[in-house]
């Protein structure tokens, strides 16, 4: 019997009757899944247990398991991604982000295949259910089907689920899918280089490899050698994230010439300022490199380089005409270089900028909003630290400023579409252009 029969035949748990647009719920106390026809009749009939039960559209194309500030008390990912590939049957994208309090929990042995977890009602501490062997069986019955993977990890967490990953070699199906295009592996844990190479299938087209771990965290040069190697070699990829990798100048000298595709690019260092040696290495050597060979780039994230200065940021505006987005958290540009660097182009809609720990100083703000005004609305300028700063204006340069608005909101909406490679294809450049000029 097929899939979509399987689920077809299915009934609802409450109401009995059958549902041509089923959802399916993993519940906490069997670790199984149940059928209801509306996520109405799963509150009717689960209500003792709604708080442990994770439910998903059996007819979406996009698996999501994003459990910020749930009420879920077990993580069942095991559970989730069986039921997933047995009873989704158009299922072409996987979105999975753990929180760190499913993985820091010490209520249970993590990564256990058996079902003995404490399932008392008066438990309230929050557990994570994921094992290498799930991984590799959801793997292997998607393997022609899916076209996009994310899975995340919250801050702390990394080396708990590298156990639990084998090393990261539960992942290691990623690297021979014929259909993925869409690889995200976020603060994810692994024991070797190798194994993270030998994930990356050379067809994608968006590779996002931020924060990840090498061994005991942090990267040598000769892992950075191996991964330059491997990417050199992918040169279809159009949006790339290598965020805290620990980059050269020297390296994107031998890196950028093969990527001539790249439009979306994320280069930014390590968050905080405790630098290990092989941290934040990028100088303004580095952005001459993105300026010469990726000049049709639409977004660059250099934020947490320290070493770059506004010189770099200049030459980058200067040669990267299509430029839309440019962040530079925590690199030190004066307020009132802003007007300069900004009429340097005459595209930009959208500037990530926050000089010192807390953004702005407020006796200095009035620069920021003298540099949006010299744009005409065009530039939206947003901060870490303050959200995006405020400015009054009128009339075409209000209009100007609602439109870039708009541009970034919808851009930004399309990350985890599994046909979109590069996020400001998401509106056409031309409708873009039109808005601006209105």
């Amino acid at each position: 019997m097929s899939n979509v029969q399987r689920i077809h035949n299915r009934v609802c748990q409450e109401c009995g009757e059958p549902g041509n647009n089923n959802i399916c719920a993993i519940i906490k106390h069997k670790g199984s899944e149940s059928f209801y026809c509306s996520t109405e009749c799963l509150e009717d009939n689960c209500s003792s247990c709604a708080k442990s039960a994770f439910h998903f559209d059996l007819d979406s194309t996009t698996l999501e398991i994003t459990p910020y500030d749930s009420d879920l008390t077990v993580l069942n990912l095991d559970g989730i991604l069986a039921a997933a590939a047995e009873f989704m049957p158009n299922l072409l994208a996987v979105d999975i982000f753990v929180p760190q309090e499913y993985a820091l929990s010490f209520g249970r042995v993590y990564g256990s295949d058996s079902d003995d977890t404490d399932d008392s009602d008066d438990d309230q501490s929050k557990n994570l259910i994921l094992t290498a062997h799930g991984i590799r069986n959801f793997f292997g019955k998607v393997h022609n089907a899916l076209k996009s993977f994310s899975f995340r990890l919250d801050d702390c967490c990394w080396d708990i689920v590298k156990t639990m990953t084998d090393g990261g070699k539960a992942f290691l199906p990623l690297g021979t899918m014929p259909n993925l295009k869409k690889l995200t592996l976020s603060l994810v844990g692994f024991d070797d280089i190798h194994v993270l190479m030998r994930c990356l299938h050379p067809n994608l087209k968006v590779l996002k490899l931020s924060y990840v771990k090498m061994r005991s965290n942090s990267w040598c040069i000769e892992d950075v050698n191996i991964m330059i190697s491997t990417l050199r070699l992918m040169n279809g990829l159009i949006t790339l994230d290598l965020s805290d990798n620990a980059l050269t100048d020297n390296d994107l000298e031998d890196l950028l010439p093969q990527l001539k595709e790249m439009r979306c690019l994320n280069l930014s260092g390590k968050f905080g300022r405790h630098f290990e040696t092989r941290n934040s290495l990028l100088t303004d050597q580095g952005l001459e490199a993105v300026a010469k060979y990726c000049p049709k780039l639409r977004s660059l994230d250099v934020s947490h380089q320290p070493k770059v200065t506004s010189c770099g940021i200049r030459g980058v505006l200067q040669k990267c005409s299509d430029l839309l987005e440019l962040e530079a958290t925590d690199i030190k540009i004066a307020p009132h270089d802003l007007t300069g660097l900004f009429n340097l182009s005459d595209k930009l809609l959208h500037f990530r900028y926050d000089p010192n720990v807390g953004g702005v100083h407020s006796h200095e703000q009035y620069l920021v909003n003298d540099a949006m005004v010299a744009t005409g609305g065009r530039t939206v300028v947003g901060s870490f630290y303050k959200g995006v700063y405020e400015i009054s204006l009128k009339g075409a340069n209000q209009k100007r400023r609602k439109a870039s608005m708009k541009v970034i909101e919808e851009a930004h909406k399309r990350r985890s579409d599994p046909d979109i490679f590069n996020i400001w294809d998401a509106m056409p450049m031309s409708q873009v252009y039109q808005l601006m000029s209105e």
